[in-house]
């Protein structure tokens, strides 16, 4: 991974962090109108999603499969959570130029043989300096810290445009994943 990348990447998790332990109303004069309880935090996780068929530039019927861990958590309210592991699988049309992603449940596999399930009704995508961001929030609704908020952000691999122009399209990404939970 190019030096650059790897700093940006670091920001984008330091940034991420950041705004998920302290929310802060501006609307208020600048002043923290209240802080948000951060039940569980992972910085540091990878992720690979798998693309069947591969993705090109023309949108077709696509079945994603997502498998991502979470090495580093931390939980003040749960301290036997050290780790976490998720996957998923999701069907819609896909393209290199469309990346929307669908309303989607993830459930979460702690270390100490807890879980929690998260259904995610908004992502926000963006390109930022050439890679593929997605937010994603949603809510608790199952298991451990139900009722909590859930942002996850995802920062993948460019697309390489040469191989979304192929007939095997992009057949994998891989990138890095912060999440976390508060209330």
């Amino acid at each position: 991974m190019p030096k650059y990348s790897l700093n940006h990447t670091l920001s984008a998790i330091a940034c991420a962090i950041a705004t998920a332990i302290i929310a802060i109303d501006f609307s208020k004069g600048g002043k923290p109108a209240h802080a948000d309880v951060v039940d569980l935090s992972c910085p540091v996780g990878g992720e690979t999603a798998t693309y069947s068929p591969g993705i090109t530039n023309t949108p077709q019927s696509t079945t994603v499969k997502v498998d991502g861990s979470h090495t580093t958590c931390l939980s003040l309210s749960d301290p036997t959570i050290h780790s976490a592991g998720y996957n998923l699988t999701i069907q819609r049309d896909f393209s290199c130029v469309d990346f929307t992603v669908p309303i989607f449940d993830i459930k979460y596999i702690f270390n100490n043989g807890k879980s929690s399930t998260v259904h995610y009704v908004t992502s926000e995508t963006a390109n930022v300096e050439g890679e593929i961001v997605i937010t994603s929030v949603g809510t608790v609704t199952s298991g451990e810290f139900v009722g909590d908020m859930a942002i996850r952000t995802i920062t993948d691999t460019t697309l390489s445009p040469e191989q979304c122009l192929t007939t095997q399209g992009v057949t994998s990404v891989t990138g890095v994943v912060t999440l976390t939970f508060s209330r």
